[in-house]
């Protein structure tokens, strides 16, 4: 049978009164605990040493709470001053105090251009119907028969006024009786060239117009499709793209 080793540790003496009393306050920030050391025969109990505050460390504590409350003052009487300067107060129409008399207005002009003059200058419906035309002029398809077109409207046009001063004409010469009825028929004659005229150009200036505006619009449609067929499929899933 083995034989089983006993160390027996002898129990230290307790800390004299003076030095656990309650005017120190511990370092630390939990209440130590006696070790408990069980052997086989006994019980024996350890003491801990408590490592306690020094006069130095309170000193200094209560030298940092000092220069802390005088800060804290000193910022509480500047903030009071300083409302007492921004406080409202009366304002008068010239306050020698506070601001002076407005004795002249000078006004610097960063950039200024030529255009914007001439641009004041003309007239809002010219600038915007000019504008317009600038605009819309790049996106027409057929520029050579938009040009034909133009050019048989404003001879379509002028048939009016040329037909009313050969009608009349015609009458003059048969108010004074007709004497030369060779002129009467070659107003005459002319008279029907024109409103033969007039029909065609009538004619003529619908269809190529139409011509033109379809060709146009129909090619605005094809690029605005095209651009909308072009986008990303997370595009088409948002609410206002549907």
């Amino acid at each position: 049978r083995r034989k089983t080793l006993h160390i027996d540790i002898p129990s230290l003496a307790t800390p004299p009164a003076t030095l656990t009393s309650a005017s120190h306050r511990y370092s630390l920030q939990f209440t130590p605990t006696s070790p408990t050391i069980v052997s086989n025969r006994s019980t024996t109990t350890l003491w801990s040493p408590v490592v306690l505050d020094d006069d130095e460390f309170d000193a200094e504590k209560a030298a940092l709470q000092k220069t802390g409350a005088q800060a804290t003052n000193r910022r509480c009487a500047a903030n009071a001053e300083a409302g007492k300067l921004h406080a409202k107060r009366e304002r008068l129409r010239w306050d020698e105090k506070g601001m002076s008399a407005l004795t002249d207005v000078k006004v610097d002009c960063i950039e200024c251009t030529s255009a914007e003059p001439e641009a004041a200058a003309q007239a809002p419906g010219e600038q915007s119907f000019w504008s317009l035309i600038r605009d819309i002029y790049p996106t027409l398809p057929s520029k050579p028969t938009l040009v034909v077109g133009i050019l048989i409207c404003l001879a379509s046009g002028a048939m009016t006024p040329v037909f009313s001063f050969l009608l009349s004409r015609i009458f003059f010469e048969v108010s004074i009786g007709a004497r030369d009825s060779s002129v009467i028929n070659m107003y005459g004659g002319i008279v029907l060239a024109v409103a033969a005229a007039d029909g065609l150009f009538i004619g003529l200036k619908y269809a190529v117009m139409e011509v033109v505006a379809m060709s146009w619009v129909t090619r605005i449609r094809k690029v605005c499709m095209t651009r909308v067929l072009a986008q990303d499929k997370k595009w088409f899933d948002k609410s206002e793209n549907s």
